[in-house]
């Protein structure tokens, strides 16, 4: 499995500005982050595939790896028996997927060398992930 690869985030002036304050308010340098889709590596077959739907739909595809890596769920007993129940409901086959550990990787350095993380406390960490939610990014806080 590859790596995902973190890069610094293009943020618009909304969001920056949201940073900035947060920076200022928790006295320490913020750096935003997002996850960047790979080009898939297709073997032989997959590729003639692509170029045959391309052909099909008088289109141009591109493959890109999943940023979000799903394997195959191993429901529990009583998870297995809900998932049944509800197939018989829907009249469909369910099939339950979880997300598997994603690594990720920084692609480029983000600050100079040397750069420390900071020591947040508990409210401090909070108010970060409330922020990296409302930005859409990852967030990384480094001492000023």
């Amino acid at each position: 499995m590859h790596a995902s690869r973190l890069v610094v985030a293009k943020l618009d002036k909304v969001r920056a500005k949201k940073l900035r304050t947060l920076g200022a308010e928790l006295k320490c340098r913020i750096v935003a982050l997002e996850q960047q889709a790979r080009l898939a590596q297709l073997s032989r077959e997959q590729y003639v595939r692509l170029q045959v739907l391309e052909r099909e739909m008088g289109i141009s595809l591109v493959a890109y790896e999943s940023l979000d890596r799903l394997r195959l769920a191993h429901p529990s007993e009583e998870q297995l028996r809900r998932l049944q129940s509800l197939e018989r409901e829907l009249g469909f086959v369910v099939i339950a997927y979880e997300l598997a550990g994603t690594n990720l990787e920084v692609q480029e350095p983000l600050l100079e060398e040397g750069a420390q993380p900071a020591e947040l406390s508990r409210g401090q960490a909070e108010r970060l992930r409330q922020v990296e939610e409302e930005v859409g990014a990852v967030l990384m806080a480094y001492r000023a």
